[in-house]
């Protein structure tokens, strides 16, 4: 007998099957072959080098970066599925899936379907969905790898990866550890990293350009002091129903954009000047929010923090930024000359030689303010509408 020709069959994370000639041709598959031998150090690497989708540094953290499959920009994390082993572990409300954290060795597949064909799986998928398979236990014996990287600025990457199991039962470890010397750059959210005035270290800053200077301009606007102003509102218990994008004069961090400008959104009629001052406050902590998650995106890890400037003259804004940036926020004595200060002490080693051990010792604290827990998960909702409007505003 003559052999038959049979048609070809791909298998996808589809729930209907599927033959080959009406398949999406935006469909990838990556084995795991192909992600060891590429030389990406985990699942976010092995997708932006194999498949060469466009990303953004994350602004959550870490060396991770969002996905950004059909061009979604600030939003692409919110219409990415990500399934790992049929299960979803993205969901709209929540953080970036840390697909950085899957080493190589652990990976059986990753396919990526984008387009309209990834709809099925429901909301969030309106770009496309990445869909992991880990490798199985049940392999007798143990086995593993180490790897070590060198990079620029002292930069050491260690890894190692301990897998083994008997029968139905097996186990996967795996380790890492990244230093660097202090440089920890992040220029695609416009974060700057400078070598500091004091040798040997570096400087880190995320830019609000416009943050005391929109209360300034609202005061303006409105005919109060800005005093007045902040009296009409008292301590805020929950978001104001309005939202302030305070780019009045373009931003910094983390989108590095001149031309973008500020804007009220979410007015009603119900919608009044204390509203509107309180919408202000909150705009530029949400600033102050992406700039935070830009430096921790470097690397940097941010624990307690210290606010310094005219601003820390008023505890209102100080209670809004504590529960904005969700981290306990300390007034130092004198924190509004903290800027001036700080230089006074650079130009007093510079004539003198004296060593910053010596200089600069750290101001005395005038209080801590805790972020408030029923506000800060009311801020973190509301951060979502906060970045998405950005994008808006570029249409317009």
């Amino acid at each position: 007998q003559s052999a038959v020709a049979l048609p070809g069959v791909t298998v996808t994370a589809r729930r209907v099957a599927q033959d080959l000639q009406s398949a999406p041709f935006s469909g990838v598959v990556l084995t795991g072959e192909q992600i060891i031998a590429s030389g990406a150090s985990d699942a976010n690497d092995a997708i932006r080098r194999l498949v060469g989708i466009p990303s953004r540094t994350d602004l959550r953290g870490g060396r991770n970066y969002t996905l950004d499959l059909q061009g979604y920009g600030a939003t692409a994390d919110q219409n990415v599925v990500v399934v790992v082993d049929g299960v979803r572990i993205s969901e709209n409300e929540l953080a970036t899936a840390r697909l950085s954290a899957l080493s190589p060795e652990m990976i059986e597949s990753i396919e990526i379907i984008r387009g309209g064909s990834s709809v099925q799986w429901g909301e969030g998928a309106s770009a496309g969905i990445i869909n992991v398979t880990l490798k199985r236990a049940g392999r007798a014996g143990f086995s593993g790898s180490a790897s070590a990287q060198v990079e620029s600025y002292a930069g050491r990457d260690l890894r190692a990866q301990l897998n083994g199991g008997a029968g139905n039962i097996g186990f996967d470890v795996n380790a890492r550890s990244y230093r660097t010397d202090g440089y920890r750059a992040n220029p695609d959210a416009a974060v700057h990293s400078f070598c500091h005035a004091i040798p040997g270290a570096w400087h880190q800053m995320g830019v609000t350009l416009s943050a005391a200077g929109s209360l300034a301009w609202w005061a303006g606007v409105a005919g109060q002091p800005e005093a007045a102003l902040l009296a009409e509102i008292g301590t805020p218990t929950a978001p104001s129903p309005a939202t302030f994008l305070p780019y009045l004069g373009g931003e910094r961090t983390p989108h590095n954009d001149g031309a973008v400008r500020g804007m009220f959104a979410g007015l009603s009629h119900q919608t009044g000047r204390p509203e509107l001052t309180q919408a202000v406050l909150e705009g530029v902590a949400f600033s102050l929010r992406d700039c935070l998650d830009a430096l921790e995106a470097s690397g940097t890890r941010v624990g307690t923090l210290d606010a310094i400037g005219g601003g820390t003259r008023s505890r209102i804004w100080l209670h809004i930024l504590a529960a904005a940036l969700d981290r306990p926020l300390r007034r130092l004595d004198g924190g509004e000359h903290g800027g001036a200060f700080g230089a006074a002490r650079l130009a007093r080693m510079a004539a003198t030689g004296e060593p910053p051990a010596a200089v600069c010792t750290p101001p005395p604290t005038a209080e801590t303010i805790e972020p408030d827990p029923a506000l800060a998960a009311a801020y973190q909702d509301r951060l979502h509408t906060y970045r998405a409007l950005y994008p808006a505003t570029r249409i317009l």
